[in-house]
C-alpha cells in the first residue's frame, strides 16, 4: 500500500528536479511513496528524471506533448495516484519539501489542508511584484464569495485520496484549477484546514504564472458571483 502520492507538474524544471526529488525522497522516507510528475517540458526534466536512480520509492513520468497548463496536469495526476493521502506542489522549491509532514499531520482530521501564506505565521518571500495578483485574487475570493480560505490560490495541498477523487473533469486546466477546485470541494462538503508555510521564491527558472493567469481568475470569480451570490 502506498502511504503518500506527491503529484508535481513540471515545466522546463531541469535546473530544479533532480534535488527536488532528492530532497522528497530525503523528507518521506519514513513514508510508502509514489511521485507522480506530469511534464510538458520541452528542455531536459524528463530525462534527467529518467537518469535518477530511484532505489526505494517509485517515480511515475508522465510526458505530454506541449503545455497543456496546470490544472490538466493535477487532474491526470491524482487519476493516476495510488496514495491514501495526495499532495500536489511545485517542483521549483517554492514549496518547501520539509513542509510536507505538517500537512499531513493535519490531514489526519480533514478532507483537505491548504498550505497557507496568509495565516499567522505564514510567510511570502518572493519579490513584492510576484505577491500582488495571487494576494488580489484571493482577497476577492474571501471578499466577494465569503471563502472560508485565505489563501485560495495556494498550489500546496494534501487530499485525501477519495477527496481528490471527487474533482471533476471539467474544472478549468489552467492556474484557476486551484481555486475552482477548491471552492467545488468546499460547495460539496469537505473540511478543510489551512496550516501556515514559507513560500519562498524559486530557486532557478522562470517563474511561470502570468498576468493572463490572473485574469482567468477574475473571470472566474465573477462568474461564481453570478452563480452563488446572484443565483444566475
Amino acid at each position: 500500500m502506498t502511504d503518500v502520492s506527491v503529484v508535481v507538474p513540471t515545466y522546463n524544471e531541469e535546473e530544479n528536479i533532480e534535488d527536488f526529488i532528492k530532497k522528497l525522497k530525503s523528507e518521506l522516507e519514513d513514508y510508502s511513496l509514489e511521485i507522480i510528475v506530469v511534464d510538458d517540458s520541452d528542455d531536459s526534466t524528463a530525462s534527467i528524471i529518467r537518469d535518477i536512480d530511484d532505489s526505494g520509492s517509485e517515480i511515475n513520468l508522465i510526458e505530454r506533448e506541449g503545455k497543456s497548463g496546470i490544472g490538466s496536469a493535477y487532474k491526470l495526476g491524482f487519476s493516476r495516484a495510488e496514495g491514501e493521502k495526495i499532495v500536489q506542489m511545485d517542483a521549483d522549491f517554492s514549496h518547501r519539501p520539509e513542509q510536507i509532514e505538517k500537512l499531513l499531520e493535519a490531514l489526519e482530521d480533514t478532507d483537505i489542508v491548504v498550505g497557507s501564506r496568509y495565516v499567522d505565521g505564514g510567510e511570502r518571500n518572493d519579490p513584492f511584484f510576484r505577491r500582488i495578483n495571487p494576494l488580489i485574487g484571493s482577497y476577492l475570493y474571501q471578499y466577494a464569495l465569503g471563502s472560508p480560505v485565505s489563501d485560495v490560490t495556494s498550489g500546496f495541498k494534501a487530499y485525501n485520496k477519495e477527496t481528490a477523487e471527487e474533482i471533476p473533469e471539467d474544472i478549468p486546466d489552467g492556474f484557476h484549477f486551484q481555486a475552482a477546485s477548491l471552492i467545488y470541494l468546499i460547495d460539496n462538503g469537505a473540511e478543510v484546514k489551512e496550516v501556515p508555510i514559507d513560500f519562498r521564491p524559486r530557486r532557478a527558472g522562470e517563474p511561470k504564472y502570468s498576468f493572463e493567469d490572473f485574469t482567468d481568475n477574475v473571470k472566474l470569480l465573477l462568474k461564481l458571483f453570478k452563480t452563488k451570490r446572484l443565483g444566475l
